[in-house]
């Protein structure tokens, strides 16, 4: 993956982005990860 440029991207939520930030610099791959995340809202009248 390094070799070719390319970058991985993880789409996880947004209560786990600290922790997914943590393990891939604990695993050395924090540079070639580009982390998105999302937040589901769920409104009931």
């Amino acid at each position: 993956m390094s070799r070719s440029g390319s970058k991985l991207i993880l789409i996880i939520p947004k209560t786990a982005t600290a922790k997914a930030t943590e393990l891939l610099w604990q695993k050395g791959i924090a540079d070639r990860v580009s982390i998105g995340s999302y937040e589901i809202v769920v409104s009931m009248p």
